[in-house]
């Protein structure tokens, strides 16, 4: 309600967890796959609608927080496989890295991901792009934490990236 008031713009959706549901953790989260006749579940394909509507159909998203909480993950493996369950090829990308998530909440490992493919543009997609439970999303893990922090994410690495991402999804 602050930042309604503050920027006059109206929220898309929301969506809840009760504490039970946080305090499961890992893939329990993933109301899509675990729950998807669940109130939850419901209210995902709902935001992913207005999401497809306010923007023109959005072929890329940012999901972000200022909290440290897994939130922001939260929401977008669950958006990315609502996105998936409406037909869509989708290449979830853990930019977390500092705290990523999204390995743990797909089980699969995060040895390489995002900050390999920085650090190297040349590493084809499908070494760093691992298969989740769903056939129609890939999930590139955030990978190793980079040597040295600076703004991976303001490079133009991530944005040619994003152009090699935008064509095999």
């Amino acid at each position: 309600s602050d930042l309604e008031a503050a920027t006059g713009l109206l929220p898309l959706g929301a969506v809840t967890e009760t504490r039970r549901d946080v305090g499961r953790g890992g893939s329990s989260r993933l109301v899509m796959l675990r729950y998807p006749l669940s109130d939850a579940a419901e209210a995902y394909r709902g935001l992913l609608g207005r999401i497809g509507f306010a923007s023109g159909s959005a072929r890329t998203l940012l999901v972000a927080s200022s909290s440290d909480t897994d939130a922001k993950s939260v929401v977008a493996a669950n958006l990315a496989l609502a996105y998936a369950e409406a037909g869509r090829n989708v290449i979830l990308v853990d930019a977390d890295y500092r705290q990523p998530r999204m390995h743990s909440f797909f089980g699969v490992r995060n040895d390489r991901g995002l900050t390999t493919v920085l650090a190297d543009g040349d590493v084809p997609l499908g070494w760093v792009t691992v298969a989740t439970s769903h056939p129609r999303l890939g999930l590139m893990p955030s990978g190793p934490p980079p040597a040295e922090i600076s703004d991976p994410l303001g490079s133009p690495q991530l944005a040619a990236l994003l152009r090699r991402l935008l064509h095999a999804a």
